[in-house]
């Protein structure tokens, strides 16, 4: 139940480690703290018809594509409302079409880590929207390319290991 939000560092950490490209314990304990983050935000009733309607876009949306072609003709139709000038604001984009959470942190070797909604963070800890976590401490263009990684891994489906690290 996400509306208990006990503090989750004295819980157990239900992702294992062989889970993650690298096991670095900086990366679990971050990922730990942006999980609070969505659970206190989840837990304030002033956020409930928000969580909703985020969570029903994500459901929608996790594991839609099955070829990039596909992805991108559905994405491009979005774009125009979220333009700032010429750029796109990929984070508007992810958090309000396709109902991720977006939080930033500086941890380990790590660009970016997606985890998809309902994954046990902790025993008893499911997160309730799918959650994309950005290092804070790279340049922007990398933040907003790891942004962008990270929808395709909601897109298509997470497969593989958890964790982008930085090359």
């Amino acid at each position: 139940d996400f509306l208990n939000t006990a503090p989750l560092q004295s819980a157990q950490f239900r992702i294992p480690k062989e889970a993650f490209r690298i096991a670095d314990t900086e990366s679990f304990e971050t990922l730990v703290h942006s999980a609070n983050e969505l659970f206190v935000w989840a837990a304030d009733t002033g956020n409930s018809a928000e969580l909703k309607v985020r969570l029903e876009k994500a459901e929608q949306t996790y594991a839609k594509f099955k070829v990039v072609d596909e992805a991108i003709q559905y994405t491009e139709a979005l774009i125009p409302k979220h333009l700032v000038g010429d750029a796109i604001d990929i984070v508007s984009l992810v958090m309000q079409e396709f109902g991720l959470w977006v939080s930033w942190n500086s941890f380990g070797p790590f660009s970016g880590l997606y985890l998809k909604a309902g994954t046990e963070i902790v025993t008893g800890k499911f997160l309730p929207l799918p959650i994309v976590a950005i290092h804070s401490g790279h340049p922007s263009e990398r933040q907003r390319f790891s942004v962008a990684h990270e929808l395709g891994h909601h897109l298509f489906g997470q497969r593989g290991k958890i964790g982008s690290p930085t090359k």
